[in-house]
């Protein structure tokens, strides 16, 4: 039994569902407060919805498991549920299998080299978005889209610019987490099939954005000798393509 002591619970007022979080690794100093769990935690009771995270007694799969299926009990009932969890704690969500559960975010899991039966889940019908770190040395995205090959109402999202301890970008991991919680994914049928529109794989790149420049050049009184040459600058930071562009310019005093 997960000890009070050991575990944060919060129940707002006309919560509509239950979030629990799990941490990363314990033998390797990971606990309910990592600052990922911590975002995550934040993010979702703020948004007015029941939350619990605790510590792992131990980094044995079935142990942890057990916990995490206490976790569930203890969020109010009747709610729909939904299994958030980071690196190790990524792996026990997949472990997780409860009816109530409605979707699972898995944050860095180290599906390329943690050895879990993973079969299960990955024919569940129910939502799962995979948040991998672009940089991350266990199992970066590439690694991720691999290992989840066939996984049904799967998506992998890579975090760019982060590696796996996702220092820095705990707050996009938050929010995304937020907006996939909030998403209307189809629902599971009998049959195991999706309701409404098919769950597509969704792999995303960096986009490049072209910014607005204006540049501005004096060429008034003590700057009109630099006039020749600042336009021959703002025309070179143009850069027409296919066109040149001719410029007539007054005559200076000294060759008048």
């Amino acid at each position: 039994m997960i000890a009070d002591a050991r575990l944060d619970l919060v129940v707002p007022d006309g919560a509509e569902l239950g979030v629990v979080v799990l941490h990363p690794h314990p033998d390797y100093g990971g606990n309910r407060f990592n600052p990922v769990v911590d975002a995550i935690f934040g993010a979702v009771t703020g948004a007015g919805w029941a939350a619990i995270r605790f510590d792992f007694s131990s980094s044995v799969v079935d142990v942890a498991k057990a916990e995490a299926g206490e976790a569930l009990d203890r969020l109010p009932g009747g709610l729909p549920l939904v299994v958030a969890g980071y690196s190790f704690g990524a792996g026990i969500a997949t472990q997780l299998l409860d009816a109530r559960i409605d979707r699972w975010l898995l944050v860095a899991p180290l599906l390329s080299a943690a050895k879990l039966e993973v079969d299960a889940i990955a024919a569940d019908p129910r939502p799962k978005l995979i948040l991998s770190p672009a940089h991350d040395r266990y199992c970066p995205p590439a690694d991720a889209v691999a290992a989840t090959k066939g996984w049904a109402a799967t998506s992998v999202e890579p975090v760019d610019g982060a590696d796996h301890f996702l220092g820095g970008a705990t707050a996009p991991v938050a929010a995304r987490a937020l907006e996939f919680i909030r998403s209307p994914c189809p629902r599971p049928v009998e049959g195991g099939q999706a309701a409404g529109d098919p769950v597509a794989r969704v792999y995303r790149r960096r986009k490049t954005r072209l910014r607005r420049l204006m540049l501005i050049a004096d060429v008034s009184g003590s700057m009109e000798p630099y006039s020749h040459a600042y336009h021959y600058l703002l025309l070179g930071a143009v850069r027409p393509p296919r066109r040149s562009v001719r410029v007539r310019h007054p005559a200076h005093p000294a060759h008048a």
